[in-house]
């Protein structure tokens, strides 16, 4: 078991309803440490903390980067939508929506929402905890953006050193009663926390040597590296660390390997391999070799699987759509094709012959994007987009949210929303249907659908430089 190192409280956060933070207090202790050698080498000392809590800053950090971390990554994070899973059903009572059946570790979000109550109705909501306390709190019904149908979103939060064990949230209408059931657990390994301007490094290796990189948070698109500084956890394989700012963060231990908090779906570090060449993500390379292996997910076993061939050809313009992720001791990249409709491909940065992409500072002018065949569409707009272009759902205000269906079609099914100001990237199109032009486009997280452009007054989707 671990010891209790730091101090925590309770946390509660209700979306929509308000915020709740009920305390509970552990005892401080101090934090003792012991030199261990490692295997980052570097004339800088790891440095440890003794008796007290380590306050970190800008200027604390190492400018010259490592030569194994990729400077640069990208942002393809965001929910990218709007409005409420209530609006897709006629609830007629009191109802869960989806609720895992799993249980939480510490710092994960338990998600609940109902459906099928009276707009402005007060619940009494209870959360008993494994070690018999209780946290009591009111939340109130509201009102769904898109339909006049009532909704109640409540999200728990277990901190690190909160009771594990079986909880229950306890909702309590006028006339009804929900109680949802879940367990919380350590986690089994490594894990990193942002929470209230503390960084928090609990399950590594006792009195590892780990080190800590900085990204910026400050560009939207990408961040990029702003230093580093190597660090010695505890005995227990603890470290709290208090913040000048709140950028993006990885932690990597000599042991544990690579654990990331604000960085979305990637790795900055990948062991044995090539150092990187300088891909950068929403960039484009050049392929260097002929037919680029292709490799997969293999969601059962959790391990990328290396499978057939792409079809790229030496020489061929591709442009990054994700961060990095490690696998056979190479950076993997998921790639477009500019200048062909080739599918998207997920591809190996090098081999043990070599590099296999070449990153380009900017697109070569001879290199375009596919322009498309537009048909003719009467009852709308000319269109102003083309496949591989960059844009976003308008911030007019003429679409608060922009629908993604399964098919270009009024009447297919709303497989996804995107919210006003959300970045997309055209895939396919465009189709007429519906007095409209439809396009496949593809959202920030991921999320791919057709979406329409917009009608005989407004645009819903804006070309971006």
């Amino acid at each position: 078991m671990l010891r209790r190192s730091f101090v925590f409280i309770f946390s509660i956060v209700i979306i929509s309803c308000g915020f709740l933070s009920p305390s509970t207090e552990q005892n401080n202790q101090d934090i003792q440490l012991e030199p261990t050698k490692g295997p980052f080498t570097g004339s800088e000392a790891p440095e440890a903390a003794a008796n007290q809590d380590l306050f970190l800053t800008n200027d604390d950090l190492n400018l010259v980067p490592p030569d194994d971390i990729i400077q640069e990554i990208g942002f393809f994070g965001g929910l990218g939508g709007a409005g409420s899973v209530c609006d897709y059903n006629n609830y007629q009572s009191p109802t869960f929506t989806y609720l895992a059946d799993r249980p939480y570790e510490w710092m994960q979000n338990v998600s609940v929402t109902i459906c099928g109550l009276t707009v402005g109705e007060e619940a009494q909501v209870v959360v008993n905890l494994p070690n018999g306390a209780t946290v009591r709190d009111t939340a109130i019904v509201r009102q769904t953006e898109s339909e006049n149908m009532g909704e109640l979103s409540y999200d728990y939060m277990p901190l690190v050193y909160d009771p594990v064990g079986e909880y229950t949230i306890t909702f309590t209408g006028n006339a009804w009663v929900l109680e949802y059931p879940f367990m919380v657990i350590e986690p089994p390994d490594a894990r990193l926390y942002l929470h209230e301007s503390q960084l928090l490094l609990i399950n590594f290796f006792p009195n590892e040597i780990v080190r800590l990189f900085v990204y910026s948070t400050s560009n939207s698109n990408n961040s990029k590296l702003v230093g580093w500084k190597k660090f010695q956890v505890n005995d227990d394989g603890d470290l709290i660390l208090n913040l000048e700012n709140n950028d993006s963060y990885v932690v990597i231990g000599e042991f544990s390997g690579q654990v990331s908090v604000n960085i979305e779906s990637g790795d900055v570090y990948c062991q044995n391999t090539r150092n990187p060449v300088g891909v950068l993500p929403n960039g484009y390379a050049q392929v260097t070799i002929d037919d680029l292996p292709t490799f997969s997910f293999d969601a059962n076993q959790h391990v990328w699987v290396k499978g057939g061939y792409s079809g790229l050809k030496e020489g061929e313009i591709v442009q990054i759509v994700s961060n990095a992720a490690c696998a056979n001791e190479t950076f993997l990249w998921e790639v477009r094709c500019v200048n062909n409709n080739c599918k998207y491909a997920i591809v190996p940065e090098s081999g043990s012959d070599g590099y296999y992409l070449r990153p380009l500072e900017e697109l070569p002018p001879t290199s375009t994007a596919n322009l498309s065949i537009i048909p003719t569409c009467l009852g709308t707009q000319p269109t102003r987009l083309q496949i591989g272009m960059n844009a976003e759902v308008t911030r007019s205000g003429m679409a608060p949210q922009l629908s993604l269906r399964a098919q270009p079609s009024l009447s297919a099914e709303k497989v996804h929303v995107i919210a006003a100001g959300r970045k997309i990237t055209i895939l396919q199109g465009p189709v007429c249907a519906d007095s409209s032009y439809w396009w496949y486009i593809r959202s920030e997280q991921g999320f791919e659908g057709w979406a329409r452009e917009g009608d005989n007054e407004d645009y819903w989707i804006d070309p971006l430089p």
